[in-house]
């Protein structure tokens, strides 16, 4: 009894702090995000390891210079408790700025300044002042290790509670689709799925941004496509708009097991990265080639064959969006220090995948393509040429910014359709669709008022589904049906179509509760 109290003690005394202080940080914004991350999530994971070897590193290096090893706690704890705090009272005084003798103090500027000299006081305190460091030790162990355990009260039963749930498979539910299965030809064709994040639908184009987009389509119809003029998205938002499209089955019926009030998009995360159209066709001899973006819900698939990952970013969605509330943030983008802005990630990310897709053609074998892009979704970083479009002149929500964006996805769609098409073999089936049209054509609420619910849920289908006479394509065809179509089309398949149905949700935290909107999105 005596010996566990004194090793109680003894432990408390020791300087724990500086790694509790380092991953505390890292702990609460994943328990903000827990709905959208996985415990094992590589990001995640990367980001505490990386804060945990930096806090020790840093603790051993003052330690040898300063000989105590209690003190040089307190300087790590310092930097660490000042480091990451910096970005949330940013956010406080976003808008805070003054004029000292004509030059304008903004908030970057004047937390620098506060940072700095709290540091260093600080720092000069510690260094100098001849005391006993134990009770500060104590006091700062309990503090951040409360800090730690605060966080993981909250992930722990949350996920917990998600592991408990039966992950939908999107397992087959027509029982005239169960067999295996054969192709139409002896050779198999390749298969592309493209998916462009916002595009809207030409006759939204025309109505509420003035623009003809006949250029562009009939590019599409000249290749051969079918383009689906009256398509609306099944569910217009990404996280649930791409589970039904990959699993040729409305929400309704692959998530009935999931509480309607869940908060946790994991499953739907689920549905996208172990998909059923990908399991078909893998079990046909097909490879499975995953080109995601750097949102969560495509960034990595652990299924595919070849998984093409941007690595110019630091590791993912999580650890960019953490560090950007860090004072790294700032540091990084004066002195150019590393691929953390957004918009280099993203201008560089999109131009690498469309490089990409034009080499995938020389891959041998048959193959399954996903491509995710977040265009013409904003940020507006490319101008209609291409060129680069500054933080500055990037005006969200504009619909200039957002044409000229699309205009630049049109001439890249243009430039990777033509080299697939001539680079391969035999001609490959392409599916080209948008997930959900944007938001800002119209004003309100989009899932309350009819006009918004249209201009958002009207979305860009084109299929080039090359040697058959009779495709079985529709102008009102909704992503639901793509492959159930093409599936019976060249495998020999009998799925039975479903409804063209759209259904919304309230927000991305409600993502199980679905209304019928279907009677709005053609009424006008």
């Amino acid at each position: 009894m005596f010996s566990n109290k004194w090793a109680v003690k003894n432990l408390m005394a020791s300087p724990l702090h500086p790694i509790l202080f380092a991953i505390a940080p890292i702990l609460l914004f994943f328990s903000y995000n827990k709905g959208e991350l996985s415990l094992g999530d590589s990001s995640f994971l990367l980001s505490l390891g990386v804060a945990v070897l930096i806090s020790i590193a840093l603790w051993l290096m003052l330690g040898w210079i300063t000989h105590d090893k209690k003190r040089a706690a307190l300087l790590v704890s310092l930097f660490a408790i000042l480091f990451f705090s910096y970005g949330h009272v940013h956010t406080l005084i976003n808008e805070f700025s003054f004029k000292i003798a004509g030059i304008v103090i903004g908030p970057d500027k004047l937390l620098f300044s506060i940072w700095g000299f709290l540091f260093l006081g600080c720092s000069i305190f510690i260094l100098k002042a001849k005391r006993d460091w134990t009770m500060p030790t104590r006091f700062l162990n309990f503090v951040s290790a409360l800090l730690v355990i605060t966080s993981l009260a909250s992930i722990i039963p949350y996920k917990i509670r998600e592991a408990t749930v039966t992950l939908p498979t999107g397992s087959d539910t027509d029982n005239s689709a169960q067999e295996p299965g054969t192709a139409n030809s002896d050779e198999l064709r390749d298969v592309y799925y493209f998916i462009f994040d916002r595009y809207a639908n030409e006759s939204i184009l025309k109505k509420y941004a003035g623009f003809d987009n006949r250029e562009f389509l009939s590019f599409l119809k000249e290749k051969g496509f079918y383009v689906a003029s009256k398509s609306a998205a099944n569910y217009p938002r990404t996280h649930v708009s791409l589970p039904s499209s990959l699993n040729m089955e409305h929400l309704t019926t692959l998530t009935a097991s999931i509480d309607r009030n869940s908060a946790s998009n994991m499953p739907l995360f689920e549905l996208i990265e172990n998909n059923r159209v990908m399991r078909f066709l893998k079990d046909r001899g097909y490879k499975y080639i995953h080109l995601g973006d750097e949102w969560s819900g495509t960034w990595r698939n652990r299924y595919a064959d070849i998984d093409v990952h941007y690595i110019g970013s630091f590791g993912g969605e999580f650890t960019t969006a953490f560090l950007k509330t860090t004072l790294y943030y700032p540091i990084a983008k004066k002195i150019s220090l590393g691929k953390l802005d957004d918009r280099e990630i993203k201008r560089e990310k999109i131009l690498s995948k469309f490089e990409k897709l034009s080499e995938i053609p020389e891959v041998e074998g048959p193959k399954f393509v996903f491509a995710h892009f977040l265009i013409p979704h904003e940020p507006f970083v490319f101008g209609k040429n291409g060129e680069e479009v500054s933080e500055k002149d990037d005006k969200q929500g504009s619909i200039p910014a957002y044409l000229n964006q699309l205009i630049f996805t049109n001439k890249k769609v243009e430039e990777v359709v033509t080299q697939i098409l001539a680079k391969s073999k035999i001609t490959p089936i392409v599916v080209i669709q948008s997930d959900e049209g944007p938001f800002y054509f119209t004003a309100g609420a989009w899932n309350k008022e009819a006009e918004n619910i249209r201009a958002h849920a009207r979305i860009l289908n084109a299929y080039l589904l090359p040697g058959i006479k009779k495709t079985g394509l529709y102008q009102t065809i909704t992503p639901v049906n793509s492959f159930r179509i093409i599936f019976n089309k060249y495998f020999g398949t009998n799925y039975e179509l479903l409804p063209d149905e759209t259904y919304t949700i309230p927000n991305d935290r409600s993502s199980y509760q679905y209304t019928n909107v279907t009677d709005k999105i053609w009424s006008d």
